[in-house]
């Protein structure tokens, strides 16, 4: 397994460096069908661009949600269209149109059934006379925070764990931990170094591993 690094400065978040990640991975064709990733890199817009490129990136979801109320979560929802289908009681938008950036949508559903629906008062949407305006991004972080208390995906997302043992070890044993430079140019180049020395290392245990192995199958046959 060998361990690709991004260096980035300090104010950067992390969730910038995940989609040049994965084309360097789709140019290669590599691109896993499943990517799991730390909270930092899920953002709306993430998800939809991993999606695009055939990935289900899966992490766990930044922020609380709606705790309270009636959230976008309780809408019906189209999670390939990113759209929203219908209300929380069943009522399809009348209206739905793309707002000037060409992604929001301002949907509006009708205000007299809005009106007289026990839900008015905790409804998004029945609180502003059956105005709601959606991004795709707010569908698909809804998506992901709902996906995050299934046990599925606490089953499957445990598989991530195992990125910490390759932090360990170029942390020990190459001393990613102590980077005595200064400077983003020097300090890349310096972890760059030291992430190559693991990956060759790496390579060639695996090699001298599959020699050994072979060699013990070409004994067995002969004998």
């Amino acid at each position: 397994m060998n361990t690709r690094i991004e260096v980035e400065p300090a104010h950067q978040s992390d969730q910038y460096a995940l989609i040049p990640a994965l084309d360097d991975l789709v140019k290669r064709e590599i691109a896993p069908e499943k990517m799991f990733a730390d909270t930092a890199y899920n953002s709306g817009d993430n998800l939809i661009a991993a999606a695009q490129r055939g990935v289900d990136l899966v992490a766990p979801t930044p922020g609380q949600g709606d705790r309270d109320g009636i959230g976008l979560g309780h809408f019906e929802l189209d999670l390939k269209k990113y759209r929203v289908v219908a209300c929380p009681e069943g009522a399809a938008p009348i209206r739905s149109r793309l707002g000037k950036d060409q992604r929001t949508r301002n949907l509006q559903f009708d205000p007299t059934r809005c009106a007289v629906c026990l839900l008015v008062d905790d409804c998004p949407a029945g609180r502003q006379g059956g105005r709601l305006r959606v991004h795709p991004r707010d569908i698909a972080t809804t998506y992901s925070r709902a996906r995050d208390e299934r046990e599925p995906f606490k089953k499957a997302y445990a598989i991530r764990a195992g990125i910490e043992s390759a932090n360990a070890e170029l942390k020990t044993a190459h001393g990613l931990d102590k980077v005595w430079t200064r400077g983003l140019v020097r300090v890349a180049f310096a972890v760059t170094m030291k992430t190559l020395a693991c990956n060759v290392k790496r390579s060639m245990r695996y090699s001298c591993a599959q020699l050994t192995r072979n060699q013990t199958e070409l004994i067995e046959m002969t004998t």
